[in-house]
């Protein structure tokens, strides 16, 4: 795989994640600027997706590269993203807004630009982004549980308005927690993603003046 088609594959998983991080942070100090409000559950709804789609990754990476011909990777993913778009669409439905299947294809987008640049390399690159993510968000998830976050602008007023049907767990009562949450881990897997870029496609660092 040329160096060309390394950089394609990791700014279109980059990207994304830079997006949103950057939405997230803004959705946290004033909430209502971003879509009168939708983004607070919907950051709940991300944070949950996103388990669902460490595990796409890693299940696509193994079986879209299981086949032989272009045109059956290509099914294989379609397939695959259409099983696991079943779970944006419910959270969607949960949350009440259809930004999460939106962001789904996105975040689909970029994988199949991924599968698109690089062969081999390409289920390499798919199964190393999940693992990272699997690292990522784990302790994370653990750190949004057990460490309070401040409110910003998800106040109770503003929850009573834009989040009023919300449950009783832990992301569903303090959303700001699973704003920071989803904040830290769409930004560091946007710096992986850099910090991949900088390595040749066979893993290796760049040379200075390569």
């Amino acid at each position: 795989m040329s160096r060309f088609t390394h950089a394609i594959g990791c700014l279109a998983s980059a990207i994304p994640y830079f997006i949103l991080a950057v939405v997230l942070t803004r959705a946290w100090i004033d909430p209502m600027s971003v879509d009168d409000g939708a983004w607070v559950p919907l950051a709940v709804g991300l944070m949950a997706l996103e388990f669902i789609l460490l595990h796409s990754g890693v299940f696509m990476g193994t079986v879209a590269f299981q086949a032989k011909t272009a045109t059956r990777r290509y099914g294989f993913f379609a397939l695959l993203a259409g099983f696991y778009a079943i779970f944006a669409v419910a959270f969607s439905l949960v949350t009440g807004s259809w930004e999460i299947l939106k962001i789904f294809g996105f975040l689909m987008a970029g994988r199949l630009v991924t599968l698109m640049v690089a062969a081999a390399e390409g289920k390499r690159q798919l199964i190393a982004r999940s693992a990272a993510g699997i690292a990522s968000y784990i302790p994370i998830v653990f750190l949004t549980v057990f460490v309070p976050f401040p409110e910003f602008g998800v106040t109770a007023e503003v929850l009573r308005e834009v989040y009023p049907g919300r449950g009783g767990g832990i992301w569903e009562q303090h959303p700001e927690r699973a704003i920071a949450g989803a904040i830290l881990y769409f930004g560091v897997m946007g710096m992986f993603e850099l910090w991949h870029l900088a390595r040749s496609p066979t893993g290796e660092p760049v040379a200075a003046g390569a």
